[in-house]
């Protein structure tokens, strides 16, 4: 007996090759281009999920249809020979390098099992090219020395721990070979190996016993004989060879038989090497060979083939011959793998339909029929054709064609005819581009052409685009110039046309469709929308226009008509350009359908139904739309639909441009393949997170995204992609998804196939579910989803367990609040009081804002102009005192002195010269005078003037150059400010025992000057703040060490206007190196920039005395006062030492902070402090001295230049007693600290002795203390006012309430709210002495509202209760 496949061999040598048409063929081509590993493709494998894999001699490959993921073991190569999925889900992967074991779940190789039979080589291996079995009993694995038996004992704890045991031709009877080349099971679980003689073995594991089965070589000259692969069909072994071809084998009797490559002949199969065979769902057969793939196809004992490689029209210049690896996909699909080519997908798609093929410039335009059953058919540039129905691929009808040249019965004037339709006799009219009808009568087979010619428009032209002839006999004619009725007894032509002037009219002139409906009403597709003919009567028309008025809320984006056909249920279909729509009778509406809706194009050309079925014409394929369900079924298997016609038994005859295609419903059949979906990837913020890799600190994978069913995100993560797959590979992108993701939306969401990725953003903390489920390309729907679930987890102050915090420190926050409120309650005209005050403080701070503005420049200006005018009276300074200077009768006292002023008069001057200077750089007016001298010597003799200077300062000054001279164009004058700023601020910023360079070098046609320090360094953030005017180094750690803030910027600008750059390298605590960059010659020079030689100035040195070594002055008086003077200029604080020393203690200090310090430490009766200092300024010393309740008592004068209101102002607001500004007399200053201290010790004196006197009656002196008589009248003034406090008073005082506190403090020793109860209980005891009041009436005199605190006062302040001390007073007055 032989199987069906037997028959093959048997009918082999007598087949003759047709072209099979029950297939639709496609192939898609998946290369390293797409991201396979490798192009030679040895293995194919479809596992137990779906997925396809690739064994490649360069990787293993996952593909899921639409991408590829290729794995390789850990710094190692892959060369795959064979692939092999156990029950447990593991591919055993065969290589030339042993054994590899890969997880899919975990996507990571779990083992490399080296293989040899040589039980000493344990660090190499022979090749493993087939596996079979499982871990319960045994894997199996065929290599080229026998069959190798792997047990292992415990798979759970280890896969490495294994056991071989060898089967080879030394140890096993009955083995003759045992070079093995693959390896198969049998439906009996026999094992089948491969060899590479001519013969194959089989294998019974139970009885541990082979079987040899030798083959007869089909070619005796062909030396090779190599089996390649073995598969099992309908029972029978397949056994594929090179050099032989394919040998059948039955188990059940051993009968063998061989299908022969005969070279000249035609047979079955292609070629003599084959690598594989297979049978797809339909039961053909593939085999791949080394000249391409054959398909044979049997049917009722006839078998015919088709071979295909590159040289097939299918797969032209496109498919590698050398097939070398094959697998069918129940699906439908054919997988290839070549040899160098990569693999092919090739879709085999039952075909349902059948075609006509056409010249391609032709296109289909209408169909008609008459009464004979022969087929009209009208085309563009194809004129008619001519056919009987029905149309079958198995009986193929003559084509006529009418002719359009020449003369003759059939003769048309024009190949471009458009439209078509039967009359009442079974004739048919067509009409055509050239404004004319032609009419064919069948039974007398002859066309007349009739010119189309209105009555009142004989010179009208147009498009014939539509015929119909209505149940009453009228014929209409869609025009490309308006609507024509066709009057055919008397051949006249009645046209209407649009005229938006005109009520109901039609909504436009191109028409294509005419419909007459159930109700003989007739309706008009125009390129305006739809139209209804409501009355006619000849040249009178009237219609109602359909268009966006009538219809939903839809925009139609083009509402051109071009078909009409009503359904069976009444409702009315419409093709637009851009839409499918009904028209709803009832609603008077017109309802869309779009791509969206499931429509496979948005382009309408035509319509007909079967049952509840309209089929759709597009540009794209034929939609199927079920008008009960409003569900789509497409077909892509044609673009450009125009016409359609539907046969009286129900086939279905579709026209384009590239023929004919014709089906009858009832023979397309759905696949029933069940599709299953996974979860392929899931991206977090657009990355795939692979497995076990952290995201958030956390791991989200434990296993790849297919096997995953739950996962869970945490703050700030709750946005994510997903990406699922369907696996079912026939034309998968027209597969059909639908998801939802549960605790988010619980509606289906449905998307083609080509949609496979979802993201969801900014989801709120919770329990999510995602599902997805997918369909065939058939829409069969697997109703198993695919599901993975989300937990997101909120920030931590979003948990329950957060909020609860936050709860509770709100409610502790509240409580406190509550009684803070309560407190406060008293204070509220306080707050209001305040308010006012900030009110006003804002005005006036915005008021001088905007004056800070005006003032700028006006400031500027004065400041510049000012410094003009102090260079005379300097000048006769200076002149004067050289005089003085140079006579040798002077004191030594006096010349020290005179010296001092000599000294700080021409500093002075030379500070006015550089700001006149930087004045003059800033608004353009410097000139540069340069002339070409030697730099090197000019430096060098600047540098040894400063070293006088730098020895004082106990600082090393060192000169260094790369050349001994050089010529540089510059202006002396101005190189020798900048050169001698740099030098002064280096060495006067260097500590002591440190060293200042200044180096000259040249480099790039430039000229380097760098003066470097040994100083505390500036910070990075402030060097380019220090070349701006007047900016100074904050937090000056150089004691005694201070500046204008004019030189650098005046540096820069010098150097600037030479066409130069001055940069700084410094960091904290490792000095600073500015570095001056002049370019050299004087090509950058302009001519009114270079001048006559120059002769520098002598520079202006600092001079720096010795620190004295005592810091207090001591008066001889024991009783002196003490005062302690703070000023960082150190000249000026040896003068005031020296004027005050005589009558006072002296201490002194350059800085506020040292100041502090004594402070505490001496306590002085007065202080004297400059503004300006480093480290602390004078206004936070004051500010410090006020605020302290222990040191606020002191006096404190501020001498300084600062001369403005505002500065006045601010000082006086820190709390300074008196502002001494500079330059100042000696006897003033005296005379000041000496009323100061003097008033201060007798108003602390009297004070303290009128507690019991009456407030008004003290005697007061009226300079000094005036002050305290205006604060005792305001209080008394308001006794009665229990409301009255220290914010009232100060604003009736004019001060700040901080000021008024600091004052009062001063003259008494009280705080403001003391000061006042003391005042209102002396005003009540005066009250309770006269004995004219009750206790109760006194306490409400004074302010008091409550009794018993005007009684706790009162005794606190005079030691008895009131009732008491009215008591004795009344008694003394008796």
């Amino acid at each position: 007996m032989r199987s069906r496949l037997l028959a093959i061999i048997i009918l082999g040598y007598f087949i003759q090759y047709v072209s099979a048409t029950d297939y639709s063929i496609s192939a898609e081509y998946i290369t390293l281009q797409d991201g396979l590993s490798d192009n030679n493709v040895n293995a194919i494998l479809k596992d137990q999920a779906g997925f396809v894999w690739f064994g490649t001699s360069d990787g293993l490959n996952r593909y899921d249809g639409f991408h590829i993921k290729s794995y390789y073991p850990e710094k190692s190569s892959l060369h795959v020979l064979s692939l092999y999925q156990c029950p447990d889900g593991y591919l055993w992967i065969g290589s030339p390098n042993g054994l590899y074991v890969f997880d899919p779940t975990t996507e990571s190789f779990l083992a490399h099992l080296k293989i040899n039979p040589a039980p000493d080589d344990a660090f190499s291996s022979i090749p493993v090219n087939g596996v079979s079995g499982d871990f319960n009993k045994g894997f199996i694995l065929s290599t080229s020395s026998g069959l190798a038996i792997l047990k292992f004992p415990d798979f759970a704890n280890r896969i490495d721990d294994y056991s071989v045991v060898w089967r080879n031709k030394t140890n096993s009877k009955g083995l003759l070979y045992d070079t093995f080349s693959c390896i198969a099971k049998a439906p009996d679980s026999q094992l089948w190996m491969g060899t590479n003689t001519n013969m194959v073995v089989s294998y019974n594991p139970t009885t541990d016993t082979f079987r040899p089965f030798p083959l007869e070589r089909s070619n005796p000259e062909h030396p090779m004989f190599i089996v390649t692969n073995l598969s099992f069909i309908d029972n029978h072994l397949i056994i594929s060879t090179i050099g032989h071809g394919i040998y059948i084998l039955d188990p059940s009797n051993g009968e063998i038989a061989v299908i022969a490559h005969q070279p000249n002949d035609n047979t079955i199969i292609s070629h003599k090497d084959v690598y594989g065979v297979v049978k797809d769902y339909s039961g053909d057969y593939w085999i791949a060979t080394w000249d391409g793939l054959d398909q044979v196809h049997i049917l009722n004992n006839k078998t015919r083939s088709q071979h295909y490689n590159w040289d097939h029209p299918l797969f032209k210049d496109k498919l590698e011959n050398r097939v070398i690896s094959i697998l069918a996909d129940p699906s439908g699909v054919i997988w290839i793998g070549t040899h160098g080519g990569g693999a092919v997908k090739i879709n085999l798609e039952k075909q349902f339909f059948s075609r006509i093929r056409f010249n391609s410039l032709y296109e289909v335009k209408s169909f008609s029929t008459d009464w004979q059953n022969n087929l009209y058919i009208a085309l563009y540039h194809g004129g008619i054709k001519k056919t009987t129905l029905p149309l079958s691929p198995e009986y193929r009808s003559a084509i006529e064609q009418f002719s359009t040249s020449g003369k003759g019965k059939r003769f048309i004037p024009s190949d471009i005819v458009l439209s078509s339709v039967t009359d009442e006799s079974g004739n048919i009219w067509f009409g055509t581009l050239e404004s004319s009808l032609l009419y064919y009568q069948p039974e007398r087979d002859i066309v007349r052409e009739i010119k189309v010619k209105p009555a009142k428009n004989e010179n009208w032209e147009g498009r014939i685009q539509a015929l119909s002839i209505d149940s009453q006999g009228r014929f209409w004619l869609g025009t490309s110039n308006g609507l024509i009725l066709y009057d055919r007894n008397n051949n006249e032509f009645h046209l209407t046309q649009a005229n938006p002037r005109i009520k109901y009219h039609l909504s436009g002139n191109n028409i294509r469709a005419i419909l007459e409906d159930k109700d003989k009403a007739l309706w008009i597709g125009a390129e305006n929308g739809l139209n209804k003919l409501i009355y006619q009567e000849l040249d009178s028309f009237r219609f109602n226009q359909f268009n966006d008025l009538h219809t939903s809320s839809d925009i139609l984006g083009n509402k051109e008509v071009w078909a009409l056909h009503q359904m069976p249920d009444g409702r009315i279909w419409i093709g637009y350009r851009s839409a499918l729509g009904y028209y709803d009778a009832m609603h008077s509406t017109i309802h869309f359908f779009d791509k969206r809706d499931g429509l496979c194009h948005n382009f309408v050309a035509c319509l007909t139904s079967q049952a509840n079925d309209l089929w759709i014409g597009t540009n794209s394929g034929i939609s199927k739309l079920n008008t009960q369900t409003n569900t789509f079924t497409n077909y892509y298997i044609a673009n450009n639909l125009r016409a359609v016609f539907k046969t009286p038994d129900g086939q279905l005859i579709f026209g384009n441009n590239k023929g004919l295609l014709y089906f009858h419903p009832d023979s397309i059949q759905k696949r029933d393949y069940s599709t299953p979906v996974y979860i392929t990837e899931i991206e977090i913020q657009n990355h795939p997170v692979s497995v076990m890799e952290t995201v958030n600190k956390r791991v989200l994978l434990t296993k790849a995204a297919p096997y995953t069913s739950a996962i869970e995100l945490h703050h700030p993560i709750n946005s994510f992609a997903i990406n699922f797959v369907g696996l079912s590979y026939l034309n998968q992108k027209s597969n059909k998804y639908k998801y939802r993701l549960s605790g988010f939306e619980e509606t289906w969401t449905t998307v083609d196939g080509t949609q496979g990725t979802v993201t969801f953003n900014n989801l709120k903390p919770g329990d999510y579910r995602f599902e997805v489920m997918a369909a065939n390309c058939d829409e069969v729907w697997n109703e198993q989803p695919a599901q993975l679930a989300f937990t997101i987890y909120p920030a931590w102050y979003a948990s329950w367990w957060g909020q609860l915090l936050i709860a509770t420190a709100i409610i502790l926050l509240l409580t406190g609040f509550y009684r803070y409120r309560m407190k406060q309650l008293y204070r509220t005209k306080d707050l209001e009081l305040q308010s006012k005050e900030l009110e006003h403080e804002l005005n006036i701070a915005r008021i001088e804002k905007d004056k800070e503005h005006e003032l700028a420049e006006m400031k500027s200006r004065f400041f510049t102009n000012i410094s003009h005018e102090l260079r005379t009276p300097l000048t006769l300074i200076l002149a004067p005192i050289k005089d003085l200077l140079r006579s040798s009768a002077l004191p030594e006292i006096a010349k020290n002195q005179l010296e001092t002023v000599h000294q700080q008069a021409a500093h002075l001057y030379d500070l006015i010269s550089q700001l006149l200077d930087l004045r003059k750089a800033e608004v353009g007016q410097m000139q540069l005078q340069a002339s070409e001298n030697d730099i090197v010597g000019f430096i060098e003799k600047l540098t040894e003037r400063f070293k006088p200077f730098s020895q004082v300062r106990n600082v090393q000054l060192i000169f260094g150059s790369d050349q001994s001279a050089a010529k540089v164009w510059f202006d002396v004058e101005k190189l020798q400010i900048v050169v001698s700023n740099l030098l002064s601020n280096a060495i006067k910023f260097s500590p002591e025992k440190t060293t200042v360079s200044i180096h000259v070098k040249f480099k790039n046609d430039e000229c380097l000057i760098s003066v470097k320090d040994s100083g505390h360094g500036i910070p990075k953030s402030e060097h380019e703040k220090i070349f701006e005017r007047f900016y100074q180094l904050q937090n000056q750690t150089v004691k005694d060490v201070s500046g204008s803030g004019i030189g650098l910027s005046l540096v820069k600008e010098l150097v600037q206007l030479h066409h130069g750059s001055i940069a700084v390298e410094s960091k904290p605590g490792k000095g600073a190196e500015f570095t001056i960059i002049l370019p050299l010659g004087h090509q950058h020079l302009s001519d009114a920039e270079k001048g006559k030689g120059q002769t520098n100035k002598e520079p202006l040195i600092p001079e720096v005395r010795k620190q004295p070594t005592t810091t207090i002055v001591q008066n001889e008086e024991p009783n002196s006062f003490k005062v302690l003077i703070v000023e960082d200029h150190e000249e000026l604080r040896h003068y005031l030492s020296s004027l005050l020393g005589s009558k006072y203690a002296i201490h002194h200090t350059s800085n506020g902070k040292e100041a502090l310090k004594q402070i505490e430490k001496e306590q002085p009766d007065l202080i004297i402090t400059d503004v300006m200092m480093p480290l602390m300024d004078g206004h936070q010393l004051c500010e410090t001295i006020k605020t302290n309740e222990h040191l606020c008592h002191i006096p404190v004068i501020m001498l300084t230049a600062k001369s403005e209101e505002s500065d006045m102002l601010e000082g006086l607001e820190t709390g300074a007693d008196d502002y001494i500004t500079k330059p100042f007399t000696s006897e003033i200053l005296l005379t000041k600290v000496d009323n100061i201290l003097k008033n201060r010790a007798h108003l602390k004196q009297y004070y303290s002795q009128k507690v019991t006197l009456s407030p008004s009656n003290v005697e007061i002196e009226p300079q000094n203390e005036l002050f305290i008589r205006q604060a005792i009248e305001l209080v008394e003034k308001n006794l009665t006012n229990p409301m009255f406090n220290a914010a009232m008073l100060a604003e009736k005082l004019n001060m700040s309430q901080p000021t008024l506190y600091r004052r009062i403090k001063t003259f008494t020793g009280d705080n403001i709210n003391t000061f006042i109860r003391s005042i209102r209980i002396r005003s009540a005891a005066q009250l309770l002495k006269s004995g004219g009041y009750s206790v109760s009436e006194t306490a409400t005199k004074v302010g008091f509202n409550d009794a018993a605190y005007f009684r706790k006062c009162f005794v606190d302040q005079f030691g008895t209760t009131p009732s008491k001390y009215k008591g004795d007073n009344t008694s003394n007055m008796q």
